[in-house]
């Protein structure tokens, strides 16, 4: 019957209903795929190349800030929980790091620095370690909020790991380390003050 459209269009008082309907469906078939032609023409698509940590996906983030829509409240939650992830976790490494290739604490900072580790380590265990574990149970992702973030004086701790000369060796002999270091977290750390603000005024 579909083979009889073409008489038909000129002649569509001599249809039947149901080579009425057909018709219209066959009509409304053609104006999808035109639609769908329109817009896979109309779709610019890119390849992203490049090894981890080149910055790939903060390419496409950048783009969606600059030309989207930006992110909703969800993927926010998500992101900073990422950031807050890679300076915890980045901080460990360097620590960790630090004892693997047997680098030395300064002199005159031996005792304080042993007690800044232990602090330290504390909070990992609370919101990497243990939270971790919980969203494994429950099948579900935990965010890191941001009063967790400020709990404990978290900040503070991280800047004066950083500023210890041995934690700073280790950054620059990362590539000795056993586990992969994620490589952004240097700017993470020297831009702590900003993020915290930011934290704070969110």
């Amino acid at each position: 019957m579909l083979s009889n459209l073409k008489r038909t269009e000129m002649c569509k008082c001599c249809l039947s209903g149901d080579e009425r309907i057909q018709l219209e469906h066959s009509k409304r078939i053609d104006r999808e795929l035109n639609e769908f032609k329109r817009r896979f023409l109309a779709t610019q698509k890119i390849v992203l190349l490049g090894a981890g940590e080149s910055g790939k996906s903060t390419f496409l983030k950048q783009m969606q800030i600059i030309h989207g829509t930006g992110f909703n409240e969800q993927e926010i939650i998500e992101y900073r929980t990422q950031i807050y992830e890679n300076i915890l976790k980045g901080m460990v490494y360097l620590i960790n790091g630090k004892t693997h290739l047997g680098l030395p604490w300064g002199d005159h900072t031996t005792i304080r620095m042993k007690q800044v580790v232990s602090e330290y380590r504390v909070i990992f265990k609370s919101l990497i370690d243990d939270r971790e574990s919980d969203a494994k149970r429950l099948g579900e992702k935990i965010p890191i909020f941001p009063e967790q973030f400020l709990a404990n004086n978290l900040v503070n701790l991280v800047h004066e790991l950083w500023s210890e000369e041995s934690i700073r060796q280790a950054f620059e002999r990362r590539r000795e380390f056993p586990k992969y270091f994620v490589e952004n977290v240097p700017y993470y750390i020297e831009n702590l003050d900003r993020i915290a603000r930011k934290v704070r005024n969110f």
